[in-house]
């Protein structure tokens, strides 16, 4: 088989930053055919490595980390923490890309989907948060619950339909949970 990239995201900090993460791993006949090293390519093979990340609004992060994995001598690799324009990144489904050339002008391509909803699991928590007040309140107790829990299986369907890499769906389900926390106003998006 041929090298294939492998990478990972995760946010930190409440969504305030962005991690990526070359995850490929050595190459190893039985267990990962597709990793760095011989008879696939090294590190030191890399020409050029470049992380792009599409938001969700179509704004697009670039970052070159050649020199990171060209240096790499373990696996994995942090190849770079990207901060958002504002104060967090906005809930959606981000593409990021991770394009390597090697000395010998091959490329080698790979494409992740990850879904920030770090604002909207906000407004689920407190909607929850809020259920003993609501009990002696003089709203609906029922109502409330019963809108706490469409909005958790909202949140829990939005991250199913991101993992399976139904980003349409998942838009949608994003969309509708938050009509649902603005009406809410949990006041979770700073």
């Amino acid at each position: 088989m041929a090298f294939i990239p492998k990478i990972t995201a995760c946010t930190l900090n409440c969504c305030q930053l962005l991690k990526v993460r070359d995850v490929t791993m050595a190459y190893d006949v039985v267990l990962n055919a597709t990793g760095w090293g011989n008879p696939n390519i090294e590190h030191t093979d890399v020409a050029s490595a470049i992380l792009t990340v599409e938001l969700p609004n179509g704004t697009i992060l670039t970052e070159d980390v050649t020199a990171i994995i060209s240096a790499a001598q373990t696996d994995p690799v942090d190849l770079h923490i990207f901060s958002p324009t504002g104060t967090i990144f906005p809930d959606g489904i981000y593409n990021i890309a991770y394009v390597i050339i090697d000395n010998n002008g091959d490329t080698y391509t790979t494409n992740i989907y990850t879904a920030i909803d770090c604002t909207v699991a906000c407004c689920v928590d407190k909607m929850f948060a809020q259920l003993p007040n609501k009990m002696c309140d003089t709203c609906n107790y029922t109502e409330f619950l019963n809108n706490a829990l469409q909005a958790e299986a909202l949140l829990r369907a939005y991250r199913c339909a991101s993992s399976c890499g139904d980003t349409t769906k998942a838009n949608g389900i994003l969309e509708a949970l938050q009509t649902i926390c603005n009406w809410a106003d949990c006041n979770c998006s700073s």
